[in-house]
């Protein structure tokens, strides 16, 4: 076949995909794919190391004919930039605020982190954020000498540069919040301050590593941050930041969130949707879970005429609620079951089939042992993917999208739906249609509608690795209470 015939069946292909933003097209949110023309073994140090086998020729050899990639790599081929672009799903939580909603958002960090990982921001998280400040310039001196009356130690600088990003960070979000199509350009160190927020305190202790930030010109949308258990370097799931207490503020900060909401003015006299956005990593994704089903109990119990105005939106990464802590809701949660689950002193109930809920599973791990994921059935995603237990979260994409308007051009990984090429970044993938999904070492997704299809590629993918039988064991019956509720025609939140 000639290069043009080859040229015009690639076009031919290219066009099948929906999320396709051509040039004539007035989309505002863009993704450039990464071009990619050869066929070579593109797996992570990671997948060899661990024995972990192509993703893409497992799916492809299972599916035979029917290549699922076929489209996308017909669009990634292209040489030109203006042809690889595909819809870009990214910034929920803003937009839902944008529209009109109250949005209250949670970042629950891993063990051993102190903020939700975000090194595409330069920030991986096992640090206080005056240590990211670089306009804290100290001298010699000042680490010499910084003990002695008059001279500044490293630390008082450090916290004089986070004051004053702070500062300015926030005159700026004022001016945007006024002049909202005026464009706004944030510093590095401001970046920092807007995320990190200002410490809170829950039962009259200050708790250093739960923050909150307000942003003025995204309609007040409200972000927590909270530390992952942090003791023996957060090995131990134990003090201040262990699941339990975790899932204690998430619920107590979430319930005062929904009181002084539902109290003010503006919705009494006009009542609308209340947004709790949940993302939580390993042992803050178990967390994460367990916190949003205490504050459904607490409106069941409460407010059970106003509960529908409350919104559910929960991504689970890798959740592992470790050595130690593996009982109970920590070890399974039932999206969809119908009773109230007892855990201590503290009361769940399933979020029901009204929730938008993701689980990210890491299908092999680094770790060894004690890393078997928490079992979360009847979720209504499910994405298995070929990453270490951090499933993309320290991943820094700089591929051009329309996001790269702003100060910086690195953005959280983004995965692609192969049969449409939309792009979803991983603030949105509960904007996915629902379903299972393996995500291959290119990080295109490939929706799996079948438990047999399904099972013959992970035999394949994992056959050379060693160990982590529980983890793998979790996997399947995951994925086999997905596919029995929705192939017997069962509404998953029918209990609801």
């Amino acid at each position: 076949m000639c290069d043009r015939q080859n040229l015009e069946l690639r076009r031919r292909q290219r066009q099948q995909l929906t999320g396709l933003v051509e040039q004539t097209d007035v989309v505002s949110e863009y993704y450039v794919q990464p071009q990619m023309t050869d066929e070579q073994d593109t797996r992570s140090k990671h997948m060899r190391e661990y024995n972990i086998g192509s993703v893409r020729d497992a799916v492809r050899e299972v599916m035979g004919q029917q290549n699922p990639y076929e489209s996308l790599d017909a669009l990634r081929s292209e040489e030109r930039a203006d042809m690889r672009k595909t819809r870009l799903h990214h910034s929920r939580g803003t937009r839902l605020a944008m529209d009109g909603n109250e949005v209250l958002e949670f970042d629950i960090a891993g063990s051993s982190f102190k903020q939700f990982r975000s090194e595409h921001l330069g920030v991986k998280g096992k640090s206080n954020a005056e240590d990211y400040m670089k306009d804290a310039r100290p001298k010699w001196y000042n680490k010499v000498f910084g003990w002695l009356p008059g001279v500044k130690s490293v630390k008082q600088i450090k916290k004089e540069a986070l004051h004053r990003a702070k500062q300015s960070a926030r005159a700026k979000q004022t001016l945007q919040a006024v002049q909202p199509n005026s464009p706004v350009e944030y510093t590095h160190d401001e970046n920092i301050a807007r995320r990190y927020g200002d410490v809170q305190r829950i039962n009259g202790k200050k708790r250093k590593h739960i923050r909150k930030t307000v942003s003025p010109e995204k309609k007040n949308k409200t972000r927590i941050t909270m530390a992952g258990p942090l003791n023996i370097f957060g090995a131990s799931n134990s003090g201040d930041y262990s699941i339990e207490n975790l899932r204690e503020y998430i619920k107590q900060m979430g319930v005062d969130y929904i009181q002084q909401t539902m109290i003010s003015p503006a919705w009494i006299n006009h009542p609308h949707d209340i947004w709790i956005r949940m993302r939580g990593h390993s042992r803050g994704g178990v967390a994460t879970i367990e916190g949003a089903m205490m504050i459904k109990k607490w409106m069941h119990d409460n407010i059970p005429g106003l509960e529908h105005y409350v919104k559910f939106d929960i991504t689970q990464f890798d959740p592992v609620p470790g050595f130690g802590s593996a009982s109970g809701a920590n070890e399974r949660v039932d999206m969809t079951g119908q009773n109230v689950i007892r855990e201590g002193r503290d009361e769940m109930m399933p979020l029901g089939d009204a929730a938008e809920t993701t689980v990210v599973y890491s299908m092999h791990s680094e770790h060894a042992v004690w890393f078997t994921p928490q079992e979360v059935a009847h979720t209504k995603r499910i994405i298995l993917t070929p990453y270490q237990h951090g499933v993309g979260l320290g991943v820094t994409d700089e591929q051009q999208s329309s996001q790269n308007a702003t100060a910086t051009n690195s953005h959280r990984a983004a995965f692609t739906d192969a049969a449409t090429g939309d792009a979803y970044r991983l603030s949105s993938l509960n904007e996915l249609p629902e379903g299972i999904y393996i995500l291959d070492e290119n990080n295109a997704m490939v929706q799996i509608h079948d438990e047999g299809q399904l099972n013959a590629i992970l035999d394949r993918v994992l056959k050379d690795t060693s160990g982590q039988g529980s983890r793998h064991e979790v996997i399947q019956r995951v994925a086999q209470q997905w596919f029995a509720s929705h192939q017997s025609g069962q509404a998953p939140g029918a209990a609801n």
